[in-house]
């Protein structure tokens, strides 16, 4: 639709009351053009006159496009990192990190995404190379077709798999879900039968912010439900589930400065709320966790 658009022109000196008011004003100005541009196109620009019933459809539609054309943020790019980082000092641990955009720290600098600070949490009694192939935007599917590729030819000791957001809001089916996760998760065993590996499952969607309120709902129950079958494959081969929606998702919902600028990742802060769930769950894969070789299924990694 043209017609809609308006131009607006701030001073330095605006005080923050002036900035609300202008905002409100370009608010309603825009919802105005698109009721009279829907019942146009509605009426056929014949001035016909537009039935109650669509009347109100309009208005309704109309206040939905321009609350969240007018919400909408800029989105943010993943910082840049090395696929490979050592750090710490003992035993060697390859550590290999799979998922997408939350895996890849964006929303932060990566140095305070989750792959960092769990890796100096895992590097206070070893020796850690971690290798994250995470990308972002990725889904199970990306995992298999991109992911898993580019780290074929590692053994790693330990596997973050930090992936499930996107599927929930692609609507990803539960089928396709299950049926990807399986796969990943027998490719990694194939790969190093003595691996322990944390799935993290999708985080709650019903928080950010960025997400339309009428739509918070059902993605937080599309969210919940993904998680249900994580954790049953998760429980199916003995591996461990860090419960990011249930432990986290509470304060997310409270609090909002714990997202980034895009009202939809964690920012520094809400990656630390991540990190601790993540920590406990990679000691428990590494103390607690059997191994899947029929010769050994009792190893512990545990310092």
């Amino acid at each position: 639709m043209r017609g809609c658009r308006s131009l607006s022109i701030q001073s330095v000196n605006d005080t923050a009351a002036e900035r609300t008011t202008r905002a409100r004003r370009e608010w309603i100005t825009r919802f105005d053009c698109r009721v009279r541009l829907m019942a146009q196109i509605y009426s056929g620009g014949a001035g016909a006159t537009v039935p109650p019933l669509i009347a109100i459809a309009i208005w309704l539609l109309a206040a939905v496009l321009v609350g969240c054309r007018a919400s909408r943020p800029e989105p943010l790019t993943a910082p840049r990192h090395a696929t490979s980082t050592s750090l710490g000092s003992g035993a060697p641990l390859l550590y290999l990190v799979l998922g997408d955009s939350t895996a890849a720290g964006v929303g932060a600098d990566y140095e305070q995404g989750i792959v960092m600070a769990t890796a100096r949490h895992l590097g206070r009694s070893r020796r850690v190379e971690v290798v994250n192939v995470a990308v972002s935007g990725a889904r199970f599917r990306d995992v298999i077709s991109g992911q898993l590729r580019r780290a074929r030819g590692i053994k790693p000791d330990l596997v973050l798999l930090d992936v499930g957001a996107n599927d929930v809001t692609h609507l990803t089916s539960s089928r396709s879900v299950r049926r990807d996760l399986e796969e990943i998760l027998r490719s990694l065993l194939a790969a190093n039968c003595e691996a322990r590996i944390v799935v993290t499952g999708a985080p709650d969607m019903g928080s950010p912010p960025r997400i339309p309120f009428f739509l918070r709902g059902i993605a937080a129950v599309r969210a919940r439900r993904m998680n249900r079958i994580a954790r049953r494959a998760v429980t199916a081969h003995g591996l461990t589930f860090a419960a990011i929606a249930e432990r986290t998702g509470p304060a997310f919902r409270r609090d909002r400065t714990l997202f980034a600028s895009d009202r939809f990742h964690p920012n520094a802060r809400g990656y630390a709320l991540w990190a601790a769930v993540l920590d406990e769950a990679l000691d428990a894969a590494l103390a607690k966790q059997p191994g899947h070789c029929a010769s050994d299924r009792t190893r512990s990694l545990a310092p």
